[in-house]
């Protein structure tokens, strides 16, 4: 239990959005991920190479500091209605 809360002592931004359960967790993710799919296409519409390993980005060296301003900029898209789930879902539902 120490080094859980040692854990959100250090990280009070995100620390609200630990032990919310299993569906708030799975939304997370996913939320994660959809953002950096939406990296990835603007990559892919400025025909910037690059390869997706989970949620990080291989791209040449070159284009670094572009990908991290858009990272940073990125906005969460909800394409599969992902949003409205979370909302109706209890945790340990399926």
């Amino acid at each position: 239990m120490d080094i859980a809360q040692a854990f959100l002592d250090k990280h009070p931004k995100i620390a609200d959005y630990y032990n919310r359960g299993k569906a708030y967790g799975d939304f997370i993710a996913c939320w994660e991920f959809d953002i950096a799919f939406e990296v990835l296409m603007e990559l892919t519409k400025k025909n910037i190479p690059c390869l997706r390993i989970c949620n990080s980005f291989v791209i040449p060296s070159q284009y670094e500091e572009l990908a991290k301003n858009m990272i940073d900029v990125a906005s969460y898209v909800d394409r599969r209605g992902i949003s409205k789930d979370l909302s109706t879902k209890k945790d340990g539902d399926t």
